[in-house]
């Protein structure tokens, strides 16, 4: 799922960049943008009720240098 929505965004709509934020207590959610290749940008304090958050990001060179292979774990399907 979350292969294909940078997918989405790069190649149909064609961004430059894509920012995801998740709870800093989330770690399954981190773990899985860092599986794709994104990359913790910022701790948000306080941003999520109260609860710390973090920012993450890719941008599309990024995306694309990665290639295909290193984005087919299965995990990520």
């Amino acid at each position: 799922m979350g292969e294909a929505l940078l997918r989405l965004g790069f190649c149909v709509l064609d961004l430059p960049r894509i920012r995801a934020t998740c709870d800093a207590g989330n770690i399954a959610s981190f773990r899985i943008m860092e599986g794709l290749g994104m990359r913790r940008e910022a701790i948000l304090p306080g941003a999520r009720k109260g609860r710390d958050g973090l920012l993450y990001t890719i941008d599309q060179k990024t995306w694309q240098t990665q290639g295909p292979k290193a984005r087919s774990s299965a995990y990520f399907r």
